[in-house]
């Protein structure tokens, strides 16, 4: 083994021998391995898309009892460990097709339109009912939300 001099001289012979040796290596990888364990708490468990926004919230009515609401960029959303909303990757996420679509006129012109569910699977994504100047409008901000 030949190690430059200049190196030789500015670092410990121990250290240069676990860089030869492929011991640093090992090391980045453990702590490479840490930080992925660490950076899970903010991915999605079935995508790994980003955590967009972690809120806390009442459990209760008395506002006692407390956890946090996770919202992840793929639309995956917990609330005290429990599901609100599928992750868009997930094989149980449920097809447009599952909602029967109810449009309803307001006076004013506006129109709304309600997504009800016609499967269990479609218990997996909260489609809120959505308005628009027009019945393609209003749909248009129900499939933005579904997306």
């Amino acid at each position: 083994m030949h190690i430059r001099p200049d190196l030789y001289h500015k670092q410990p012979r121990s250290e240069l021998m676990g860089r030869w040796s492929g011991e640093a290596f090992q090391v980045l990888q453990a702590e490479l391995e840490v930080a992925e364990e660490q950076l899970a708490d903010f991915q999605c468990t079935i995508c790994r898309a980003a955590l967009a926004h972690r809120t806390p919230a009442p459990v209760d009515c008395a506002h006692k009892q407390w956890d946090e609401i996770d919202v992840y960029d793929c639309g995956y959303e917990t609330f005290g460990g429990e599901v609100r909303d599928l992750c868009r990757s997930d094989p149980a996420f449920p097809p447009f097709t599952d909602y029967r679509l109810d449009y309803r006129q307001f006076k004013d012109g506006d129109w709304m339109v309600i997504a009800e569910l016609q499967t269990i699977k479609a218990r997996g994504l909260r489609l809120d009912p959505q308005c628009g100047a027009s019945q393609e409008a209003a749909l248009a901000e129900l499939k933005d939300r579904y997306r």
